[in-house]
């Protein structure tokens, strides 16, 4: 009997120390330290802009759990809420339902260039306005800003459309129309650009072809072709809609939206007629803090043109 006693203890031992590893990884698992943050597809993962701001890879998990870091250039403004007051840009709301879209103006951009060209910049999937505003301060100070914000709460920010049954996107008609509000109203009497980064991107390539002739220019970057495209507004025959100059911007290590499928969305609008540019990076899925002064100049350049 007494021989069978240290075998028991030690079977007791191992169960007991069986359930408390199981009680561990559990809350491991409960608290996220084994979250990887939102799986990608076709649209992109959280395109979080902080790092696109600063030249980080917006994919990085690590970046989605932590406070995003300042940008290396100078502060913006304080960016000014509108539209929706009771909401706090870039939190969803309490019920975790869509909202309509809000926006954020940078008033040192917007106050000196009233009248002036107009850049409109849709953030990417995860994002938010106030966020993805931190761009503006790093190009030419003759463009005023205004940020729209999507409706869709995705992974602690918004997107511009979700993936419904059968992996179709869902949203992109309705983000158009809320896109198509911002340019008639804030680009009245104005021109008026789009700047869009990854899903903010993509949204662009359906708005050039509902309504090629509201806008100067447009720059597409680290984005693709999502959904079927309509057919362009082809205007009168005495005076057909014009065709804004598109600059695409991609990174040949780009992993979240890859380089072919930035060069198939190019491609795509030259077919309906839009004449295209590309700048391509040697980075990732990034805005390429190296290469906002070509950008910057070359918005410029294109609202500048008669």
């Amino acid at each position: 009997m007494t021989a069978q006693k240290p075998a028991a203890s030690s079977a007791r031992g191992l169960i007991v120390g069986a359930i408390f590893a199981i009680v561990v990884l559990a809350g491991a698992w409960a608290t996220g330290v084994f979250d990887t943050g939102p799986s990608s597809d076709a649209a992109g993962t959280s395109d979080l802009a902080t790092g696109a701001a600063a030249g980080v890879a917006a994919a990085d998990p690590a970046a989605r759990s932590a406070p995003p870091p300042a940008p290396s250039a100078a502060s913006p403004s304080t960016p000014v809420t509108s539209g929706q007051p009771s909401a706090t840009p870039g939190t969803a709301p309490a019920d975790g339902g869509p909202r309509r879209p809000v926006w954020v103006d940078v008033p040192a951009r917007t106050a000196a260039t009233a009248g002036g060209p107009l850049v409109i910049g849709l953030h990417g999937r995860g994002d938010s306005a106030a966020n993805f505003a931190r761009l503006a301060p790093r190009f030419p100070a003759g463009l005023a800003w205004r940020f729209v914000q999507a409706s869709a709460p995705f992974s602690g920010g918004f997107a511009w459309f979700l993936r419904g049954s059968g992996g179709r996107p869902e949203g992109i008609s309705a983000s158009v129309a809320a896109i198509h509000v911002q340019v008639l109203s804030a680009g009245a009497g104005r021109p008026v650009a789009l700047f869009g980064f990854s899903q903010g991107c993509m949204l662009i390539v359906h708005y050039l072809i509902a309504h090629p002739e509201q806008i100067k220019a447009a720059v597409c970057v680290g984005g693709s072709v999502v959904g079927p495209l309509g057919t362009p507004t082809l205007g009168s025959p005495a005076a057909p809609a014009a065709r804004p100059p598109v600059l695409f911007v991609n990174g040949v290590e780009d992993t979240i939206v890859p380089a072919q499928d930035t060069r198939a969305a190019m491609q795509a609008l030259e077919a309906h007629g839009f004449p295209t540019e590309q700048i391509e990076h040697p980075g990732g899925h990034i805005v390429p803090s190296e290469e906002m002064g070509r950008i910057g100049a070359w918005l410029v350049r294109k609202v500048a043109a008669p």
